[in-house]
Protein backbone atom coordinates (compact mmCIF):
# COMPACT_ATOMS: atom_id res chain seq x y z
CA UNK A 1 0.00 0.00 0.00
CA UNK A 2 1.47 3.17 -1.17
CA UNK A 3 2.26 5.28 2.15
CA UNK A 4 3.12 2.70 4.53
CA UNK A 5 6.68 2.38 6.07
CA UNK A 6 8.79 -0.38 4.91
CA UNK A 7 12.50 -1.06 5.80
CA UNK A 8 15.00 0.38 3.73
CA UNK A 9 16.36 -2.90 2.92
CA UNK A 10 13.19 -3.77 0.45
CA UNK A 11 13.96 -0.19 -1.78
CA UNK A 12 17.42 -0.77 -2.40
CA UNK A 13 20.61 -3.00 -2.55
CA UNK A 14 23.92 -1.96 -0.13
CA UNK A 15 27.31 -2.37 -0.94
CA UNK A 16 29.43 -1.03 2.18
CA UNK A 17 33.19 0.38 1.19
CA UNK A 18 36.65 -1.88 1.22
CA UNK A 19 39.17 -1.10 4.08
CA UNK A 20 42.22 -0.33 1.77
CA UNK A 21 45.19 -0.22 3.66
CA UNK A 22 46.43 3.48 4.55
CA UNK A 23 50.05 2.32 4.16
CA UNK A 24 49.72 1.49 0.35
CA UNK A 25 47.83 4.85 -0.34
CA UNK A 26 49.62 7.17 -3.10
CA UNK A 27 49.60 10.87 -3.18
CA UNK A 28 50.53 10.76 -6.58
CA UNK A 29 47.85 10.09 -9.19
CA UNK A 30 48.85 6.37 -9.81
CA UNK A 31 45.60 4.01 -10.54
CA UNK A 32 42.49 5.15 -8.91
CA UNK A 33 41.36 7.87 -6.32
CA UNK A 34 39.32 6.53 -3.21
CA UNK A 35 36.78 7.89 -1.44
CA UNK A 36 36.91 8.76 1.53
CA UNK A 37 34.62 10.52 4.01
CA UNK A 38 35.98 14.19 2.83
CA UNK A 39 35.82 13.41 -0.57
CA UNK A 40 31.92 12.67 -0.81
CA UNK A 41 30.52 15.88 -1.05
CA UNK A 42 33.75 18.30 -1.93
CA UNK A 43 35.27 16.77 -4.52
CA UNK A 44 38.79 18.15 -5.31
CA UNK A 45 41.56 16.28 -6.88
CA UNK A 46 44.09 17.50 -4.56
CA UNK A 47 42.32 16.12 -1.69
CA UNK A 48 42.53 12.55 -3.15
CA UNK A 49 44.50 9.69 -2.33
CA UNK A 50 45.27 7.03 -4.84
CA UNK A 51 45.31 3.20 -4.90
CA UNK A 52 47.39 1.45 -7.81
CA UNK A 53 47.09 -1.54 -6.40
CA UNK A 54 44.70 -4.85 -8.05
CA UNK A 55 40.95 -4.30 -6.52
CA UNK A 56 37.34 -5.48 -7.00
CA UNK A 57 35.15 -4.09 -9.58
CA UNK A 58 32.45 -4.06 -7.38
CA UNK A 59 34.05 -1.25 -5.76
CA UNK A 60 34.46 0.86 -8.57
CA UNK A 61 31.54 4.08 -7.45
CA UNK A 62 31.11 6.25 -10.99
CA UNK A 63 29.66 9.29 -11.34
CA UNK A 64 25.71 9.19 -10.80
CA UNK A 65 25.88 6.60 -7.80
CA UNK A 66 24.38 7.12 -4.53
CA UNK A 67 26.48 7.48 -1.61
CA UNK A 68 25.57 7.59 2.33
CA UNK A 69 28.61 8.36 4.68
CA UNK A 70 28.32 6.16 7.77
CA UNK A 71 30.52 8.12 10.30
CA UNK A 72 30.61 11.70 11.89
CA UNK A 73 28.92 14.24 9.59
CA UNK A 74 26.18 12.04 8.04
CA UNK A 75 25.14 13.05 4.05
CA UNK A 76 23.63 11.43 1.39
CA UNK A 77 25.34 12.96 -1.93
CA UNK A 78 24.83 12.09 -5.72
CA UNK A 79 28.77 11.43 -6.66
CA UNK A 80 29.68 13.91 -9.10
CA UNK A 81 33.77 12.77 -9.43
CA UNK A 82 35.76 10.47 -11.37
CA UNK A 83 35.47 6.65 -11.38
CA UNK A 84 36.84 5.80 -7.69
CA UNK A 85 37.40 3.37 -5.14
CA UNK A 86 34.68 3.12 -2.16
CA UNK A 87 36.10 3.29 1.12
CA UNK A 88 34.80 2.02 4.73
CA UNK A 89 32.14 4.04 6.44
CA UNK A 90 30.67 4.82 3.29
CA UNK A 91 28.20 2.55 1.79
CA UNK A 92 26.90 2.71 -2.03
CA UNK A 93 23.02 2.61 -2.24
CA UNK A 94 21.36 0.92 -5.98
CA UNK A 95 17.52 1.24 -6.27
CA UNK A 96 15.66 -1.88 -6.51
CA UNK A 97 13.33 -2.48 -9.28
CA UNK A 98 9.96 -0.09 -8.94
CA UNK A 99 12.37 2.40 -7.16
CA UNK A 100 14.21 5.13 -8.38
CA UNK A 101 17.44 6.94 -7.60
CA UNK A 102 16.07 10.65 -7.38
CA UNK A 103 13.29 9.62 -4.91
CA UNK A 104 16.10 7.55 -2.43
CA UNK A 105 18.00 10.42 -2.71
CA UNK A 106 15.57 12.54 -1.07
CA UNK A 107 14.47 9.94 1.53
CA UNK A 108 17.38 9.60 3.11
CA UNK A 109 18.64 13.22 3.34
CA UNK A 110 14.89 13.49 4.84
CA UNK A 111 16.11 11.12 7.04
CA UNK A 112 19.57 12.24 7.79
CA UNK A 113 18.23 12.81 11.79
CA UNK A 114 16.86 9.48 12.43
CA UNK A 115 20.30 7.99 10.69
CA UNK A 116 22.37 10.19 12.90
CA UNK A 117 20.43 8.61 15.87
CA UNK A 118 21.11 5.05 14.73
CA UNK A 119 24.58 6.13 15.38
CA UNK A 120 26.66 4.05 18.17
CA UNK A 121 28.06 6.94 20.01
CA UNK A 122 31.74 6.86 20.42
CA UNK A 123 33.79 9.38 19.76
CA UNK A 124 32.95 9.31 16.71
CA UNK A 125 29.03 8.47 15.75
CA UNK A 126 29.10 5.60 13.45
CA UNK A 127 25.90 4.09 11.71
CA UNK A 128 25.81 0.15 11.74
CA UNK A 129 25.07 -1.55 8.33
CA UNK A 130 22.00 -3.93 10.13
CA UNK A 131 20.14 -0.70 11.08
CA UNK A 132 20.12 1.55 8.69
CA UNK A 133 18.84 -1.87 6.63
CA UNK A 134 15.88 -1.58 8.96
CA UNK A 135 15.49 1.97 8.74
CA UNK A 136 11.92 2.64 8.57
CA UNK A 137 11.05 4.40 4.80
CA UNK A 138 7.48 5.46 3.13
CA UNK A 139 6.79 3.10 0.16
CA UNK A 140 4.93 5.58 -2.76
CA UNK A 141 4.49 4.05 -6.37
CA UNK A 142 6.37 4.69 -9.11
CA UNK A 143 4.41 7.25 -10.50
CA UNK A 144 4.23 8.99 -6.85
CA UNK A 145 8.21 8.92 -6.68
CA UNK A 146 8.46 10.33 -9.93
CA UNK A 147 5.94 13.37 -8.69
CA UNK A 148 7.90 13.90 -5.26
CA UNK A 149 11.49 13.95 -6.47
CA UNK A 150 10.26 16.66 -9.50
CA UNK A 151 9.01 18.73 -7.08
CA UNK A 152 11.66 18.41 -3.86
CA UNK A 153 14.03 19.02 -7.08
CA UNK A 154 12.85 22.20 -8.16
CA UNK A 155 12.70 23.32 -4.85
CA UNK A 156 16.52 22.64 -4.29
CA UNK A 157 17.46 24.23 -7.44
CA UNK A 158 15.98 27.46 -6.22
CA UNK A 159 18.28 27.49 -3.05
CA UNK A 160 20.83 26.28 -5.00
CA UNK A 161 20.41 29.23 -7.14
CA UNK A 162 20.53 31.48 -4.27
CA UNK A 163 23.42 29.88 -2.47
CA UNK A 164 25.26 30.16 -5.73
CA UNK A 165 24.73 34.17 -5.71
CA UNK A 166 25.38 34.23 -2.23
CA UNK A 167 29.11 32.61 -3.79
CA UNK A 168 29.47 35.41 -6.21
CA UNK A 169 28.71 38.42 -4.08
CA UNK A 170 31.48 36.90 -1.75
CA UNK A 171 33.90 36.40 -5.02
CA UNK A 172 32.65 40.46 -5.83
CA UNK A 173 33.81 40.92 -2.25
CA UNK A 174 37.57 39.30 -2.61
CA UNK A 175 38.04 40.94 -5.72
CA UNK A 176 37.23 44.30 -4.78
CA UNK A 177 39.42 44.07 -2.14
CA UNK A 178 42.46 43.19 -4.46
CA UNK A 179 41.62 45.49 -7.29
CA UNK A 180 41.61 48.74 -4.34
CA UNK A 181 44.45 47.65 -2.05
CA UNK A 182 46.54 44.54 -3.76
CA UNK A 183 47.63 41.51 -2.35
CA UNK A 184 48.44 41.72 1.65
CA UNK A 185 50.76 38.58 1.25
CA UNK A 186 53.05 40.51 -1.14
CA UNK A 187 56.07 42.07 1.00
CA UNK A 188 56.47 45.09 -1.87
CA UNK A 189 53.53 46.48 -0.78
CA UNK A 190 52.80 50.13 -1.62
CA UNK A 191 50.89 50.48 2.02
CA UNK A 192 53.05 50.94 5.44
CA UNK A 193 52.37 48.02 7.83
CA UNK A 194 52.26 48.36 10.80
CA UNK A 195 51.59 45.73 14.11
CA UNK A 196 48.05 45.10 14.25
CA UNK A 197 47.62 46.35 18.17
CA UNK A 198 48.64 49.82 16.99
CA UNK A 199 45.49 50.25 15.09
CA UNK A 200 43.13 47.72 16.68
CA UNK A 201 42.45 46.66 20.16
CA UNK A 202 42.32 42.99 20.67
CA UNK A 203 40.08 41.62 23.36
CA UNK A 204 39.30 38.15 24.40
CA UNK A 205 35.63 37.28 26.25
CA UNK A 206 34.97 36.75 29.59
CA UNK A 207 34.80 33.30 31.64
CA UNK A 208 30.91 32.86 31.77
CA UNK A 209 29.56 30.05 33.97
CA UNK A 210 27.25 27.70 31.80
CA UNK A 211 25.73 26.75 34.95
CA UNK A 212 24.40 30.57 35.31
CA UNK A 213 23.06 30.79 31.34
CA UNK A 214 19.12 31.52 31.14
CA UNK A 215 16.77 31.86 27.94
CA UNK A 216 16.62 34.39 25.77
CA UNK A 217 13.43 36.03 27.35
CA UNK A 218 15.44 36.38 30.67
CA UNK A 219 18.90 37.14 29.33
CA UNK A 220 21.31 38.69 26.46
CA UNK A 221 22.68 36.54 23.79
CA UNK A 222 26.80 34.78 24.35
CA UNK A 223 28.96 35.18 21.50
CA UNK A 224 30.18 31.60 21.98
CA UNK A 225 32.89 29.59 19.47
CA UNK A 226 30.13 27.60 18.53
CA UNK A 227 28.16 30.89 17.00
CA UNK A 228 31.20 32.09 15.16
CA UNK A 229 31.17 30.64 11.25
CA UNK A 230 33.25 32.11 8.52
CA UNK A 231 31.44 35.52 7.46
CA UNK A 232 28.47 34.95 9.82
CA UNK A 233 27.42 34.48 13.51
CA UNK A 234 24.95 31.40 14.16
CA UNK A 235 22.21 30.95 16.17
CA UNK A 236 20.90 27.78 16.15
CA UNK A 237 23.11 26.36 19.90
CA UNK A 238 21.99 29.63 21.84
CA UNK A 239 22.89 30.24 25.36
CA UNK A 240 22.20 33.73 27.38
CA UNK A 241 23.45 35.62 30.44
CA UNK A 242 21.28 36.87 33.21
CA UNK A 243 20.26 40.84 32.09
CA UNK A 244 20.89 41.15 35.83
CA UNK A 245 24.45 40.10 36.14
CA UNK A 246 25.38 42.01 32.72
CA UNK A 247 26.66 44.87 34.97
CA UNK A 248 30.00 42.29 35.79
CA UNK A 249 30.44 41.79 31.95
CA UNK A 250 30.63 45.48 30.80
CA UNK A 251 33.51 45.34 29.08
CA UNK A 252 32.71 42.83 26.83
CA UNK A 253 29.62 43.57 24.91
CA UNK A 254 29.51 43.72 20.98
CA UNK A 255 28.57 46.37 18.81
CA UNK A 256 27.61 46.75 15.20
CA UNK A 257 30.85 46.13 13.09
CA UNK A 258 32.45 44.37 15.41
CA UNK A 259 35.01 41.76 14.04
CA UNK A 260 35.13 38.40 15.94
CA UNK A 261 37.05 35.47 15.96
CA UNK A 262 36.97 31.75 17.56
CA UNK A 263 40.25 30.95 19.28
CA UNK A 264 39.72 27.55 19.01
CA UNK A 265 39.53 25.15 16.51
CA UNK A 266 40.65 26.91 13.32
CA UNK A 267 39.28 25.72 10.14
CA UNK A 268 42.78 26.36 8.59
CA UNK A 269 41.78 25.11 4.64
CA UNK A 270 39.25 27.84 4.38
CA UNK A 271 40.83 30.22 6.81
CA UNK A 272 39.72 31.16 10.58
CA UNK A 273 36.35 31.34 11.99
CA UNK A 274 35.98 35.07 11.54
CA UNK A 275 32.28 37.26 11.31
CA UNK A 276 31.71 40.85 11.46
CA UNK A 277 28.65 41.52 14.13
CA UNK A 278 25.29 42.27 12.41
CA UNK A 279 22.94 44.84 14.38
CA UNK A 280 20.31 42.41 14.24
CA UNK A 281 22.82 40.14 16.24
CA UNK A 282 22.83 42.68 19.81
CA UNK A 283 22.70 43.30 22.36
CA UNK A 284 25.47 40.48 23.11
CA UNK A 285 28.25 39.52 25.31
CA UNK A 286 31.95 38.24 24.13
CA UNK A 287 32.67 34.85 25.78
CA UNK A 288 36.43 33.51 26.29
CA UNK A 289 38.17 32.04 23.66
CA UNK A 290 36.62 34.27 21.42
CA UNK A 291 38.05 37.27 20.33
CA UNK A 292 36.89 40.92 19.66
CA UNK A 293 39.05 42.81 17.39
CA UNK A 294 37.62 47.12 17.15
CA UNK A 295 39.65 49.47 15.14
CA UNK A 296 41.27 52.35 17.21
CA UNK A 297 41.38 55.28 14.58
CA UNK A 298 42.08 55.61 10.89
CA UNK A 299 40.46 51.98 10.54
CA UNK A 300 37.06 50.97 8.79
CA UNK A 301 35.38 47.91 10.18
CA UNK A 302 35.14 46.51 6.63
CA UNK A 303 38.86 46.80 5.98
CA UNK A 304 39.21 45.65 8.67
CA UNK A 305 37.17 42.12 8.32
CA UNK A 306 38.87 41.72 4.45
CA UNK A 307 42.37 42.26 5.63
CA UNK A 308 41.65 39.08 8.32
CA UNK A 309 39.87 36.88 6.32
CA UNK A 310 43.36 37.20 3.58
CA UNK A 311 45.43 34.27 3.31
CA UNK A 312 48.25 36.11 4.99
CA UNK A 313 46.76 36.37 7.99
CA UNK A 314 46.08 32.89 8.09
CA UNK A 315 49.43 31.72 7.46
CA UNK A 316 50.78 34.46 9.95
CA UNK A 317 48.75 33.20 12.96
CA UNK A 318 50.18 29.27 13.13
CA UNK A 319 47.92 27.29 15.66
CA UNK A 320 49.01 25.56 18.54
CA UNK A 321 49.76 22.15 18.37
CA UNK A 322 47.54 20.70 21.05
CA UNK A 323 44.53 18.73 21.50
CA UNK A 324 42.61 21.61 20.68
CA UNK A 325 44.20 23.72 18.48
CA UNK A 326 43.51 27.65 19.36
CA UNK A 327 45.84 30.74 18.44
CA UNK A 328 47.66 33.05 19.71
CA UNK A 329 46.76 36.68 21.27
CA UNK A 330 49.89 37.33 20.60
CA UNK A 331 50.13 36.50 16.72
CA UNK A 332 47.30 37.95 16.41
CA UNK A 333 48.41 41.15 17.52
CA UNK A 334 51.88 41.20 16.07
CA UNK A 335 50.34 41.22 12.35
CA UNK A 336 51.78 43.14 10.09
CA UNK A 337 48.73 45.30 9.16
CA UNK A 338 48.79 47.30 6.19
CA UNK A 339 47.62 50.67 6.27
CA UNK A 340 46.15 52.48 2.91
CA UNK A 341 44.46 56.15 3.49
CA UNK A 342 41.45 56.48 5.07
CA UNK A 343 39.39 57.87 2.25
CA UNK A 344 39.99 54.71 0.25
CA UNK A 345 38.91 52.40 3.20
CA UNK A 346 35.69 54.81 3.37
CA UNK A 347 34.89 54.17 0.20
CA UNK A 348 35.86 50.32 0.18
CA UNK A 349 33.48 50.51 2.83
CA UNK A 350 30.52 52.62 0.96
CA UNK A 351 30.98 49.35 -1.31
CA UNK A 352 31.07 46.57 0.55
CA UNK A 353 27.78 47.78 2.67
CA UNK A 354 26.11 47.65 -0.82
CA UNK A 355 26.99 44.08 -1.40
CA UNK A 356 26.33 43.36 2.20
CA UNK A 357 22.61 44.69 1.49
CA UNK A 358 22.10 42.24 -1.30
CA UNK A 359 23.76 39.24 0.21
CA UNK A 360 21.22 40.24 3.15
CA UNK A 361 18.13 40.20 0.97
CA UNK A 362 19.67 36.59 -0.72
CA UNK A 363 20.12 35.21 2.73
CA UNK A 364 16.57 36.26 3.54
CA UNK A 365 15.18 34.61 0.29
CA UNK A 366 17.03 31.19 0.99
CA UNK A 367 15.69 31.23 4.38
CA UNK A 368 12.48 31.12 2.91
CA UNK A 369 12.86 28.40 0.58
CA UNK A 370 14.73 26.19 3.28
CA UNK A 371 11.01 26.37 5.14
CA UNK A 372 9.54 25.73 1.78
CA UNK A 373 12.00 22.58 1.34
CA UNK A 374 11.39 21.44 4.63
CA UNK A 375 7.52 21.89 4.45
CA UNK A 376 7.36 20.00 1.17
CA UNK A 377 9.56 17.33 2.78
CA UNK A 378 7.08 16.45 5.95
CA UNK A 379 4.19 16.47 3.06
CA UNK A 380 5.62 14.22 0.64
CA UNK A 381 6.94 11.73 3.26
CA UNK A 382 4.54 12.11 5.53
CA UNK A 383 1.75 11.10 3.25
CA UNK A 384 2.06 12.87 -0.08
CA UNK A 385 2.68 16.36 -1.62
Amino acid sequence: MSGQLIPLEQTCNFLSGYAWSAANFETDPVGLPIIRIQNVDAVRDSDFVYWGGEYDERFVVRPGDLLLTLSGSFRAVVWQGPDALLNQRIVKLTPKPGYSLDWLLHVLRNGLNTISGLGRHALVSNVALADLRQLKVPSHTSEEQRRIAAILDQAETLRTQRRQALAHLDTLTQSLFLDMFGDPAVEASEWPKTQLDEVAELVTGYPFRSEEYVGLADGIKLCRGVNVLPGRLDWRDMACWPVAKVKEAEAFHLQAGDVVMAMDRPWISEGFKLAQVDAADCPMLLVQRVARIRPKSDLTNEYLFAVLNHVAFTRHCKPTETTIPHISPKDIRSFAFPLPPLPLQQTFATRIQAIEALKATHRAALAQLDALFASLQQRAFAGGV
